[in-house]
């Protein structure tokens, strides 16, 4: 399976690539011209990345290897936050598909190869939860992790309680996990790992590239920036918004959604309510998120709805105070603010702005909305 295959491919170096695979070291154009088919490879996956409904590109070991390399040139060339977490999630999504909760040994041979502290137990640890009709029934954990390891993977989930740690077992600094949990968690490890091979090939520019190479990722950019421009719906500025005025935290999270950064749950919780509470409707709100690597339009649209008080209880959330966001870690300055919650500092900002405006100094601000919700100024 396709799939299946992905997971070495994401732990293999370019430059081990030949070595591994025909015994010799190449350079990578001696490499490409060996295996030209990678190229396509290269595109193909990216394509799917993307959305694109296209057949998996099948080819050898080599190939597929070479073909993810190529892919994360491209996406670190064009510097496009949105394609490259796009990619990371794809990868990991693909990986994760392949891996089976039946048998773990390669879920934890691709979390050892990325750096992680993990066991599968030769006897699991089972933990009594109940006592059905005399029989005592356990909860039954085959792997154990690291409890710093732990914390790297699910650092994005950890504000939902299944994940947190006071609530899973831990002994002697390991957290003990079910098959589902270590998956998800490699899964983590994997976007992580796609992520850090596009920062390290740097600011790099397409005429830093010897001239072969440089034609290679030219032609392949080329295909694909115009997917990415196609494909990217939101604006730097959304409807009813001033970026400017934004606090901080908010800002910093605003910023990440746009790039299409995999946000965590209590980041998406913060932004979503502060849109909605600023005047922003269900519609420009999912826009905002329509970047997420994990985007699903429906899932979404039921999320925002609930949270701005059209389903479920009918109460319309509040984004949390500074004092909560500083206890998240979601408080990048507060020597900025002079207000106690997002909502009060960003109308103070607002105010600061309109009365510059009006004295000739600022920018204008026209389409920005009221705090109350309600008809937006002109």
């Amino acid at each position: 399976m396709e799939a299946g295959k992905l997971k070495q491919y994401v732990v293999n170096d370019l430059s081990k690539l030949s070595k591994i695979y025909i015994g010799e070291e190449l350079d990578p154009l001696e490499l490409i011209d060996l295996v030209p088919e990678s190229l396509e490879r290269a595109r193909n996956l990216l394509e799917r990345a993307l959305g694109k409904k296209v057949e998996p590109y099948e080819c050898d070991e080599l190939c597929m290897t070479l073909g993810y390399k190529i892919a994360v040139i491209v996406a670190a060339v064009l510097k496009d936050k949105w394609l490259q977490n796009k990619l990371a999630n794809f990868v990991a999504m693909e990986i994760a598909k392949s891996l089976n909760k039946d048998d773990l040994v390669s879920t934890i041979t691709l979390l050892r190869k990325l750096g992680y502290d993990v066991t599968d137990l030769d006897e699991p640890l089972q933990v009594p939860i109940k006592v059905h009709r005399g029989v005592v029934l356990p909860e039954v954990y085959p792997v154990k992790i690291h409890l710093i390891s732990y914390v790297k993977l699910a650092k994005r989930f950890l504000s939902d309680p299944h994940w947190k740690v006071v609530n899973k077992p831990l002994l002697n600094g390991f957290v003990y996990l079910k098959p589902d949990e270590i998956i998800r968690l490699a899964q983590e490890a994997v976007y992580s790992k796609v992520i850090q091979d596009v920062k390290e090939i740097g600011n790099l520019e397409v005429s830093d590239l010897p001239n072969r190479l440089r034609e290679i990722v030219e032609e392949l950019s080329s295909a694909i920036r115009k997917t990415v421009v196609k494909r990217k719906r939101v604006e730097e500025s959304v409807k009813g918004l001033y970026p400017e005025a934004l606090p901080p935290c908010i800002k910093s999270i605003y910023a990440r959604a746009l790039e299409g950064a995999n946000l965590s749950h209590q980041e998406r919780f913060t932004l979503a309510t502060f849109l909605l509470n600023i005047g922003l409707d269900v519609d420009e709100v999912l826009e905002v998120f329509s970047r997420a690597p994990d985007f699903n339009e429906k899932i979404a649209r039921y999320q925002i709805e609930h949270l701005a008080g059209l389903r479920g209880s009918r109460k319309k959330y509040s984004p949390p105070s500074c004092k909560t966001l500083v206890s998240w870690n979601l408080c990048p300055t507060k020597e900025e603010c002079k207000a106690n919650h997002p909502l009060s500092e960003y109308k103070r900002r607002l105010r600061a702005r309109r009365k510059s405006d009006a004295q000739g100094n600022g920018s204008d601000i026209e389409g920005v909305s009221r705090m109350d919700g309600g008809t937006r100024e002109r």
